[in-house]
């Protein structure tokens, strides 16, 4: 069987991000399962509390998955380079 890995472009929305870690943690495939993750660097200070929430909480291991892959980018790439990116 294969399994496809999973792409998650981030920056800030901390609550939905962790939602949907906890979520994909909890399916029966996870531990075949290649997460990468594009945490954006924040665009201004507005953002910095979500984007600092998401990469405390990224310090964890996260032993569920097959790998868990993240790319904190040094400066803000937007949407679509940080997707692309990750492809």
């Amino acid at each position: 069987m294969v399994y496809a890995p999973i792409i998650i472009p981030t920056m800030c929305r901390y609550e939905h991000f962790y939602r949907l870690i906890e979520s994909l943690k909890k399916n029966s495939w996870a531990k075949h399962t290649d997460v990468y993750i594009g945490l954006d660097y924040p665009p201004s200070p507005i953002f910095e509390d979500g984007y600092n929430k998401i990469c405390n909480y990224l310090e964890n291991e996260f032993t569920e998955f097959a790998s868990l892959t993240v790319f904190k980018r040094k400066e803000n790439v937007g949407t679509f380079k940080n997707i692309h990116l990750l492809r």
